[in-house]
């Protein structure tokens, strides 16, 4: 939305001679005036707002309790077989509030999750009662083959994006030109 505006309102700043052709200038200046309004007020939403940083905030703290709920499920440290399941239990909690404890502005709206009873769920003890070899299988299948699979898809969603917005760059450069162009034709 706010490139669209951007390039709206560009496009109309590079011809205007229609617009005084036809006796609109003024009701075309406040169209002008109108996108680039809009725009700045985008601009200035995202700048305060901070979704970008929100969003890599989640990110790194989903990534961090799925780590640590790894590191549990497959008895690694720091909840190794060797303790009682209640100091190994008390680990995982804790470590949790450790890592969640920053995030208070992502966690209030998912206050559902806030109940720590829950945070270690049955489907993790029955991980955790496999053998090692089950274990490393399920975490090869799971973990590994998972990351790899949404980084590669990742990647490819990436790749296709660049293309996308590198043909619209492209296509806008090329009306530039042809406007300024066209420009120079009808105003000599």
């Amino acid at each position: 939305t706010h490139t669209v505006l951007l390039v709206l309102g560009t496009a109309l700043a590079v011809s205007t001679s229609w617009a005084k052709a036809w006796g609109i200038t003024g009701a075309y200046n406040m169209a002008m005036a109108v996108l680039f309004i809009a725009a700045l007020g985008i601009s200035i939403i995202l700048g305060v707002k901070k979704y970008e940083t929100i969003w890599y905030k989640g990110r790194a703290l989903a990534e961090s309790m799925k780590t640590s709920t790894w590191h549990y499920m497959m008895c690694v440290s720091p909840y190794a077989l060797g303790r009682s399941e209640g100091e190994i239990k008390r680990a995982f909690i804790q470590e949790s509030r450790q890592i969640l404890s920053p995030h208070h502005e992502l966690i209030e709206p998912m206050c559902e999750f806030c109940d720590e009873s829950g945070w270690i769920t049955s489907e993790m003890d029955q991980v955790r009662s496999l053998s090692t070899e089950e274990r490393k299988a399920l975490y090869l299948t799971e973990r590994v083959a998972d990351q790899a699979q949404w980084y590669t898809q990742k990647s490819k969603q990436n790749k296709a994006k660049h293309r996308w917005w590198f043909g619209v760059l492209i296509i806008v450069q090329i009306l530039a030109v042809a406007s300024v162009l066209l420009r120079i034709q009808f105003d000599a």
